[in-house]
């Protein structure tokens, strides 16, 4: 996938764009090419990164998506395919210099953090597939409508926010971090689907 490089070449150019006048969407997944799968994802993982309060029906909603961008990795799209109306809407100024801006610094932030290292797993083909395949799992799981039940989407979230770090920071161990915390949101799920087989949903009042 793209380097870290470009990204940040990338976000520096449409911030110079942002002051004289701003951008389409379009342009801004053109710009950012691959890269722009993690950054979408990110922004769509963060309001489950607060493990007690239920998201409801904008699960569902953030699952599907995670399906479909995984799915387009998988499939080895070079950037998100929308439609043409959505790519057409243009980003106010403001708007798309405040999130290039806080991009740069959150990027700048986990780099202090970050190595390049294990490089096969977030590198060309091999990491489109290992990332996007963390997608659609994170996404089938957030699907799952347990509605009211704290921590079911959490984990996933996690799984997806790894491994988007990895590709844009370029680093492989966080693909290692990512399918942990995927392998606990598959357990929490299972323990989920379990109790609520035999026990119904009146076992969650205990519990939750």
């Amino acid at each position: 996938m793209s380097g870290y490089r470009h990204l940040i070449t990338a976000l520096k150019q449409l911030r110079k764009h942002a002051e004289v006048g701003g951008v389409t969407i379009g342009h801004v997944l053109d710009a950012l090419q691959e890269a722009s799968f993690c950054l979408v994802a990110l922004f769509l993982a963060l309001p489950f990164l607060q493990p007690l309060l239920p998201l409801g029906p904008f699960s569902t909603a953030g699952g599907f998506a995670f399906i479909v961008l995984g799915a387009q990795l998988l499939m080895g799209y070079p950037e998100p395919v929308l439609p043409k109306r959505i790519r057409g809407i243009r980003v106010a100024p403001k708007v798309l210099k405040l999130i290039t801006v806080y991009t740069l610094k959150f990027l700048g932030w986990c780099r202090r953090y970050t190595r390049l290292r294990y490089l096969s797993w977030v590198s060309g083909r091999q990491g489109q597939v290992v990332t996007g395949g963390i997608m659609l799992a994170g996404g089938l799981i957030i699907i799952i409508p347990f509605f009211g039940i704290p921590l079911n989407d959490f984990f996933p979230a996690l799984a997806i926010v790894s491994a988007c770090l990895g590709e844009l920071e370029q680093d492989g161990l966080m693909i290692f971090v990512a399918f942990v915390w995927l392998a606990v949101g598959v357990l929490y799920c299972a323990f989920l689907l379990i109790t609520l087989a035999l026990f119904g949903w009146e076992a969650f009042s205990y519990f939750f």
